[in-house]
């Protein structure tokens, strides 16, 4: 990782790209940026600023069809030239995840209030809610996906509907991540934990650090960060930490290759591995 480049005082707690040359990073107080290839600026994003408003997550089918959703049911959307703010569900949103324009999944919620809403290209509806907050959203195909959240609960979907999962855990899981339908990572509090396409079992004890982001670029090349800096990376193998050139929470993590990869977080951090 290069060291930080910092980017105003507000954390970044979104990521999310379509190539090299266009990557989006969001944070607190609505604010949203793209990174062309050359430099990061900031993109006009419609989300009212000083609201509390802070976008969670990033997730698009195209470059012209991006979704942003976070605090106070924050959801806007990118056709390709502005953002706009749309109906959202009235919940905190910390998930975004789809397969194509017209089959898109937001979760969130808060504490004990979890709630999974879904977008069929014309109109987003509340699937149903649940016990825990959900925090993260992934999946291998429209019949493969699973949703995480606090105290270890953890969902899948087979493509007809939602099923909870036993996750072998009670600590709180923030992100999900996979390289296929029977490689599959979890992640949360003190805990990386791994799916074979059959069980769930812990892969890594962070030893107390938290995780909140995972992306890998293949089965063999997984990064995972954290608070106060810390990024973990798996080579097929086994995890390991790796060098951090920051202190600061790392709240998301994305790249386009092996080779070039970003993370932001806390203080407007960004950090770039290339």
């Amino acid at each position: 990782m290069t060291p930080p480049v910092l980017f105003g005082n507000n954390p970044l707690t979104a990521l999310w790209g379509t190539s090299a040359q266009n990557v989006w990073a969001a944070g607190f107080d609505g604010k949203i940026l793209r990174y062309d290839g050359a430099i990061w600026a900031v993109v006009p994003s419609s989300v009212p600023t000083n609201q509390g408003r802070h976008i969670n997550t990033i997730w698009g089918s195209s470059a012209s069809d991006v979704w942003a959703g976070g605090y106070s049911s924050t959801l806007t959307h990118f056709d390709g030239t502005t953002w706009s703010l749309s109906t959202s569900p009235p919940v905190a949103l910390f998930g975004l995840w789809g397969t194509s324009a017209s089959n898109v999944w937001v979760v969130g919620g808060w504490d004990v209030n979890g709630r999974m809403s879904h977008f069929n290209g014309s109109t987003w509806s509340t699937v149903t809610t649940y016990p825990n907050s959900l925090q993260s959203i992934w999946g291998s195909a429209a019949n493969d996906v699973w949703a995480v959240g606090l105290s270890g609960f953890m969902l899948h979907h087979d493509g007809q509907s939602w099923s909870t999962v036993p996750s072998g855990t009670s600590a709180h899981l923030w992100t999900i991540w996979g390289a296929s339908a029977t490689n599959v990572w979890a992640a949360g509090a003190g805990t990386i934990r791994h799916f074979n396409g059959s069980v769930w079992a812990e892969a890594h004890d962070t030893q107390g650090a938290a995780v909140v982001a995972i992306w890998g670029s293949s089965a063999s090349n997984v990064f995972a960060v954290g608070n106060n800096g810390r990024i973990f990376h798996f080579d097929g193998v086994s995890w390991s930490a790796m060098s951090s050139p920051t202190i600061a929470h790392l709240r998301a993590i994305w790249g386009s290759s092996a080779n070039d990869v970003w993370a932001v977080g806390d203080g407007g951090t960004i950090l770039h591995y290339h």
